[in-house]
């Protein structure tokens, strides 16, 4: 998710980190779906699983866009800059936040989270569902821009985004979207900075190196389940930005690359059709009267996975060319 384009030059491992953050993002929301429909029972194995996950997912996307967008706004126009924002963010945030409430008001009560035609005001300042993430990348990338034209430095930009952080100012930004920009800017200002001068030199590191950073900051990122405080959320969401960029890299050099490099490079599609297709595969199983919580979650997660793509590519070859941003993949 987020942008970065081919004339910046594609990075292989950023699109297997892409690929290995947008499973986790669809294995979350599985789990918590079928959890929500009381489909799956929350084990220790499961809430385990759950927290792992969304101990670091979510900063990770954050994180990975922001080490991109020091070169977007170094080449760009600030007018330029608004629009390939408002191009690939925006516009995907207001069609599939519209989508959903539409699909979900025509399906009632079977949702989890039903929603009706009054919920289409929330869109313009309390995003629905999974859908905050681009409203809140959208919000930073336009405040990263203007810092940036008044020369303002990558490492000001961090200390204003660990300034406004909830455990630092609890109660300087109010309201959904504010509250999401100062929980995750951090994450954002600190791909920013890497990104800005130390980009290709993660990619030198040894595989050993790598194994041993991927396994201890992943396997740290589970610390929350002791540590559920928040005041502790940005140590292993650090720990596991860390660990799974280094699995990454590792994913990157392995047989396995392409199949990560391509789920990474179509997240943005996935992201935002996902829960659509869990949800639809849910109900469908539903109605079949199929109740095993191991085939709802298998058939979740592949739903959520190749469906969203196979409409990107069905749509492509019927013409429709702006399903997902104002600026098509050519």
């Amino acid at each position: 998710m987020g942008d970065y384009g081919a004339q910046q030059g594609r990075v292989d491992w950023v699109d297997a980190a892409k690929g290995f953050g947008i499973i986790l993002v669809v294995v979350g929301h599985a789990i918590r779906g079928l959890l929500e429909a009381r489909i799956l029972t929350e084990t220790a194995t499961v809430q385990y699983v759950d927290t792992w996950i969304y101990s670091f997912h979510m900063p990770l996307f954050f994180f990975l866009t922001g080490l991109f967008i020091a070169r977007s706004a170094e080449k760009n126009t600030l007018s330029h800059f608004i629009f390939d924002k408002v191009a690939t963010l925006a516009y995907p945030y207001f069609v599939w936040s519209i989508i959903t409430i539409l699909l979900k008001t025509a399906l009632g009560p079977l949702p989890t989270t039903p929603r009706s035609l009054r919920d289409l005001s929330l869109i313009f300042y309390h995003p629905i569902e999974q859908y905050w993430f681009l409203y809140t990348l959208f919000v930073l990338s336009i405040g990263f821009k203007l810092l940036y034209l008044s020369r303002t430095t990558f490492w000001i930009f961090l200390a204003a985004a660990i300034a406004i952080h909830p455990d630092v100012a609890p109660l300087l930004l109010d309201g959904r979207v504010m509250a999401e920009v100062s929980r995750f800017a951090v994450y954002f200002a600190i791909g920013a900075a890497i990104g800005s001068v130390h980009l290709r030199d993660v990619e030198k590191l040894s595989s050993g190196l790598l194994a041993l950073i991927g396994i201890a900051g992943l396997a740290s990122a589970a610390g929350r389940i002791v540590l559920p405080q928040d005041g502790f959320y940005p140590v292993f969401a650090t720990l596991g930005i860390c660990g799974g960029c280094a699995t990454a890299i590792l994913i990157s050099r392995s047989k396995f690359a392409p199949t990560f490099e391509y789920l990474g490079h179509h997240s943005l599609e996935i992201f935002v059709v996902h829960t659509i297709a869990t949800a639809g595969t849910r109900i469908f199983l539903a109605s079949l009267h199929v109740s095993s919580p191991f085939i709802h979650l298998v058939a979740g997660i592949v739903a959520g996975l190749l469906a969203p793509i196979a409409l990107a590519i069905a749509l492509k070859r019927t013409g429709v060319r702006y399903a997902f941003s104002l600026k098509p993949r050519t």
